[in-house]
């Protein structure tokens, strides 16, 4: 009982922190979650609660012990194989995430999160409409609002990485009505622009989404980024914005190859240095795990690196490993698609057969699932 009841205190630590962006509140969590375990060493419960303050800290590793170790003392455990395959998933373990939610569904087949997640991983394969069938799916069984604007969120993403803007703003819409959380409307109004290489307008939806929640950093910058780096003296303004903005929550700068080709155009060789490296670090160690769906992805953001890099020939040298995988194994978003077709950054590959033909790969693919996506939106009687 001693043990539940500090695991249940550090759990509402847990999740004020998660709302307040409190990390201090965060790690006193994590200290009632460890004294938990020290009086109960079988405690699964808090062994998957400490794997949540590695996740938050990005220590995927540790994340995955964590999991594994609730799994050892409790082999019935849905929420533990949930977890289980929400962390190989990150760590681009894609047949172990599979399997980790096929156990999970199996001793709980209406988990909302877990059912969510596995929307998730077929998001990251490219099988969009797979995801969009789970997504929906788990919409009709989510009661919390929190949990259905996550999901909705979910919905968001896939109808516009597909090119179905009015649809997707029809989601976004139930969001506000959830919530009050516009976000996902000025997204969808920014990756519409883009779709169409309207940079201009991207970047001031994109401005405008920023200045409300620098805290939604990526998304917004990526898009801000497109437009700003044809002037890089601006781009590296609006990076130096964007790490300060995330050095002030408390988190680690995370290496990210765009950074790197803003500081690499401004001379900032050391910063860019940071970048490049780490981002390349990253992806090799995906690669080393031989897995085949993962180690695609990774090729291709290793030629996207080193094309930022000016670094033609090792590029190539990646996007011909990506284009030797089989067909269902290449998943490029069209938003990346996109990129490739017109950021500076990959200037010196654009015209390369290689690239033309994994451009061509990807594009195929997309119109493959969009049309699924469609057909699959008009059986749930949600489209025309």
């Amino acid at each position: 009982m001693a043990a539940l009841n500090l695991w249940l205190h550090g759990s509402e630590l847990a999740i004020i922190s998660r709302f307040g962006n409190n990390s201090e509140l965060g790690r006193k969590a994590e200290i009632f979650f460890r004294r938990a375990v020290l009086l109960d060493s079988t405690f699964a419960e808090a062994y998957v609660s400490l794997g949540w303050r590695q996740f938050v800290r990005r220590n995927y590793d540790s994340t995955l012990y964590f999991a594994e170790r609730a799994l050892h003392f409790d082999p019935e455990f849905a929420e533990g194989y949930s977890f289980k395959g929400f962390i190989c998933n990150i760590l681009g373990l894609d047949e172990e995430a599979e399997n980790a939610f096929a156990l999970a569904l199996k001793l709980d087949p209406d988990e909302t999160s877990t059912i969510s997640l596995m929307g998730d991983l077929q998001f990251d394969k490219g099988e969009y409409a797979k995801s969009l069938e789970l997504y929906l799916k788990a919409l009709q069984l989510a009661n919390e609002p929190f949990d259905k604007s996550g999901i909705l969120r979910g919905i968001c993403s896939i109808l516009y990485t597909n090119g179905l803007y009015e649809e997707g703003l029809q989601f976004a819409e139930k969001i506000i009505e959830t919530n009050g959380d516009s976000l996902y409307y000025i997204m969808g109004l920014i990756t519409s622009a883009i779709s169409r290489n309207d940079y201009s307008s991207a970047y001031r939806k994109a401005m405008e989404s920023f200045r409300w929640n620098p805290r939604d950093n990526y998304a917004s910058w990526r898009s801000i980024g497109m437009y700003l780096t044809r002037d890089c003296y601006a781009a590296l303004t609006f990076v130096d914005e964007c790490i300060a903005t995330i050095e002030k929550q408390g988190t680690r700068v995370q290496p990210r190859y765009y950074f790197g080709y803003v500081y690499l155009k401004n001379g900032q060789k050391e910063k860019s240095d940071y970048h490049f490296e780490g981002a390349i670090n990253h992806e090799t160690k995906i690669l080393e795990r031989e897995q085949p769906l993962s180690s695609c992805r990774a090729s291709i953001s290793l030629a996207c690196i080193y094309s930022a890099m000016d670094h033609k020939a090792k590029s190539l040298e990646y996007l011909r490993k990506a284009i030797q995988y089989k067909e269902e194994y290449i998943a490029i978003s069209p938003l990346l698609i996109t990129e490739l077709k017109n950021h500076p950054m990959f200037n010196n590959i654009r015209n390369e057969p290689e690239f033309q033909k994994l451009i061509k790969i990807a594009e195929e693919k997309w119109i493959s699932e969009r049309r699924k996506i469609k057909k699959l939106m008009q059986e749930k009687g949600i489209s025309d």
